[in-house]
C-alpha cells in the first residue's frame, strides 16, 4: 500500500481500508482523530517550504509514529493528519485529556523552534466504544469524516484544542448544509420569493403600505420558513447575497405595479447588519431606485433596533446618505432592546415599528398600558411615524388605536402573501 514520501504515513484511502479492518477484527476500543495546525501557511511564508516540511514530519512523529497507542495514521494533505488510537481501558474523558496535553506539548516545542509564528494544534475525536457502538452500520469513511467535523468545531479556539464528536451537532450541521444547498439552488432557479404583508389603517381598514419578506422554495416546491434559513445564511455569510436578490426583486415588482398604474404605497425592505459593511450600500440602493424608477418616498428601509444600538457607527453614514436622497428609514423590533428610549435622540430614522412582544406584553396590565401609551405619545411628539406590528386580535387593535397608534401590521388583517395572492387581494382589486 502507498505511503506518503514525506512522513512515511499511509494515504487516506489506505488508512480507511486498513483502519476499518483493524477496528472490525479487534476487541479493543478506539478513537479516530483528525489533527490540524492553525497558521501553518504563515510558517511557510516566513521560514520557507523546507521548514514547513520539517514541521509536518515533526508532528507526524510526535503525535503518531512515537505514540505507542497509535494503531495507524495517515497524512492527508498539507498540515492535516488522521489517526487510529487504541485507547485500551481509557475513558473518553481520559483520552481527551491525553490528546489535549499532547497538543500543548507539541505547540510548546514548535514555539521554541519557530518563534515568529504561533502554531496551534487542534484535534477532533470520534470515540468507538465497543459496548455501545452499532457495528451493523460500520463505515470507516464516515467515522473519519465525523472526526474531521469535530475538529472544525475547535478551529480558532485557542483555549480548547480537542473536541469530541456529538451526533446532534453533526445533524444540526447537516441540516444547515441542506439549507445552504437549497439557497444556492434557489438563487439560480428563481426560488427566492418575495412575500408581501400589508400594513393597514385601522380606521379606514385600507392598505397604507406593505413589508417585503423573503421565502425560499426548494426543488420540490416547498416553502422554507425564514426562521430556519435566516440564521443559517447569517452564520455562513450569505445574508448579503439574499438581501441583494430581495432588494432587486422588490424594486422590480414595484415597477410592475407603477407601470400598471396600481398600488402607489410605500413598501419596506429589510437590511441586515452585514449589509452595512458594504461602503457602497447607499450608492447601490440609489442605483436600483433609478433603474426601476420608483419614487424614493415609496421605499422604506428597515433596520432592526439592535443594529442601531450595537453598530451605530457602522450604519450611520449609509443611513444619513439614504435619508438625504429621500428614502425613509424604519426602526424594526422597537422595544426588543434595552437602550431604545435613550437612542431616540441620535437615531436617524423616520418610522418606528413597535415590537409585537413589547406591545402585547404591555397590554396585559394597567401599568403596561400606561407605558405603551407614553411611548407612543413620546414618539409622536418627536415626529416619528408609528406602526404596531404583530397585532392578532380585534381587542389588541382597539386598544392600540385608543393609545394613539392607528397603523397596524399583523395576522389580524393578513399573513405575508405570495406576490400573486397579494396582487389579487390588494393590487388588482
Amino acid at each position: 500500500m502507498g505511503k506518503d514520501s514525506l512522513t512515511g504515513l499511509y494515504g487516506i484511502k489506505e488508512f480507511i481500508l486498513k483502519g476499518g479492518d483493524i477496528v472490525l477484527n479487534s476487541t479493543d476500543n478506539f478513537a479516530v482523530v483528525a489533527v490540524d495546525l492553525s497558521n501553518f501557511r504563515y510558517l511557510n511564508d516566513m521560514y520557507g517550504m523546507d521548514k514547513g516540511d520539517e514541521v509536518i514530519v515533526f508532528v507526524a512523529n510526535e503525535f503518531f509514529c512515537n505514540n505507542p497507542s497509535c494503531a495507524l495514521a495517515c497524512h492527508t494533505v498539507g498540515d492535516q493528519f488522521r489517526g487510529l488510537i487504541n485507547v485500551g481501558s481509557r475513558t473518553m474523558e481520559e483520552e481527551i485529556k491525553i490528546i489535549s496535553e499532547k497538543n500543548a506539548e507539541i505547540e510548546q516545542k514548535l514555539e521554541g523552534m519557530f518563534p515568529k509564528v504561533y502554531l496551534h494544534v487542534y484535534t477532533g475525536l470520534y470515540f468507538i466504544d465497543r459496548e455501545t457502538f452499532d457495528f451493523s452500520n460500520f463505515n470507516m469513511r464516515t467515522i473519519v469524516d465525523k472526526a474531521h467535523f469535530a475538529k472544525k468545531q475547535v478551529k480558532g479556539n485557542f483555549e480548547n484544542s480537542c473536541a469530541i464528536y456529538h451526533e446532534e451537532e453533526y445533524k444540526d450541521f447537516s441540516r444547515q448544509m441542506e439549507i445552504v444547498k437549497i439557497f444556492e439552488n434557489a438563487c439560480v432557479n428563481d426560488g427566492v420569493r418575495v412575500f408581501f404583508q400589508p400594513k393597514m389603517d385601522c380606521h379606514s381598514h385600507r392598505i397604507i403600505g406593505a413589508e417585503a419578506l423573503c421565502r425560499l422554495v426548494d426543488e420540490n416546491g416547498n416553502y422554507i420558513s425564514p426562521g430556519l434559513f435566516i440564521p443559517v445564511l447569517e452564520k455562513n455569510g450569505m445574508l448579503v447575497r439574499l438581501d441583494a436578490i430581495m432588494m432587486e426583486k422588490t424594486f422590480e415588482h414595484m415597477h410592475e405595479w407603477k407601470e400598471q398604474g396600481k398600488l402607489n404605497i410605500p413598501v419596506s425592505i429589510n437590511l441586515s447588519r452585514v449589509d452595512f459593511y458594504n461602503k457602497n450600500l447607499a450608492k447601490q440602493i440609489i442605483a436600483l431606485q433609478k433603474k426601476y424608477d420608483i419614487p424614493t418616498e415609496n421605499i422604506e428601509l428597515e433596520v432592526t433596533e439592535s443594529t442601531f444600538i450595537e453598530d451605530m457607527n457602522l450604519v450611520i453614514g449609509s443611513i444619513i446618505e439614504l435619508r438625504k436622497y429621500g428614502f425613509k428609514i424604519s426602526v424594526d423590533d422597537f422595544g426588543s432592546g434595552y437602550s431604545s428610549l435613550g437612542l431616540l435622540t441620535s437615531m436617524p430614522a423616520d418610522i418606528v415599528k413597535l415590537d409585537c412582544a413589547f406591545a402585547r406584553q404591555g397590554l396585559k396590565s394597567e401599568k403596561g398600558i400606561e407605558i405603551v401609551e407614553s411611548v407612543i405619545s413620546m414618539l409622536r411628539k418627536i415626529d416619528f411615524d408609528i406602526i404596531c406590528e404583530g397585532v392578532e386580535t380585534k381587542d389588541e387593535e382597539a386598544l392600540i388605536d385608543s393609545l394613539g397608534c392607528h397603523k397596524i401590521q399583523g395576522y389580524l388583517y393578513d399573513k405575508p402573501l405570495p406576490k400573486g395572492d397579494f396582487e389579487k387581494k390588494y393590487v388588482l382589486c
